[in-house]
């Protein structure tokens, strides 16, 4: 049941990174948008919108890399299983690449992000019969003074590559 899962999840993030939108899809209107706490993307939800306000509870987090047409290579997976402590990302919270969860199981350690890459990013919540999943895409562009810049291609259009 939890490798079905997985895999379906780890699908419907392939099917993500390889579409060309770079708008954020998510169920409804509520908005998901990538920040930068350091050097590291956050993946936020917005704080209020027409769907209400109340916090949503987290199942799997995944961050891949589109390797071809059909192949995309895992960046950091995490699985939150049901007997343990709850993760929910109320509006407006954050959640950063790499972050410790607690009682989550790491399936993939996360991988160090490289510039001028197109990621996705993805949450699967618990919700009965959720058969989608909140992404994004961002990059990392290198700055003249050194420092990467967290890209969200949603906001900065033609920052980040295509694929």
């Amino acid at each position: 049941m939890h490798r079905l899962f997985r895999n379906k999840a780890a699908g419907f993030l392939l099917l993500f990174l390889i579409s060309s939108c770079s708008v954020a899809t998510s169920k409804g209107s509520i908005g998901l948008t990538v920040k930068q706490t350091g050097e590291l993307p956050a993946v936020c939800f917005a704080a209020a919108d027409e769907n209400g306000n109340q916090p949503i509870r987290i199942h799997f987090v995944g961050v891949s890399h589109a390797t071809g047409s059909f192949g995309s290579e895992p960046y950091w997976q995490v699985e939150v299983p049901e007997s343990s402590k709850p993760l929910y990302l109320k509006r407006g919270e954050c959640l950063t690449y790499g972050e410790a969860i607690a009682g989550a199981n790491i399936l993939t350690e996360p991988k160090r992000l490289e510039p001028g890459v197109l990621y996705g990013i993805g949450l699967v919540p618990y919700e009965a019969g959720a058969d989608f999943v909140y992404g994004a895409n961002f990059c990392l562009i290198r700055q003249h003074n050194g420092k990467l810049k967290v890209v969200d291609p949603a906001i900065e259009h033609g920052v980040c590559p295509a694929k």
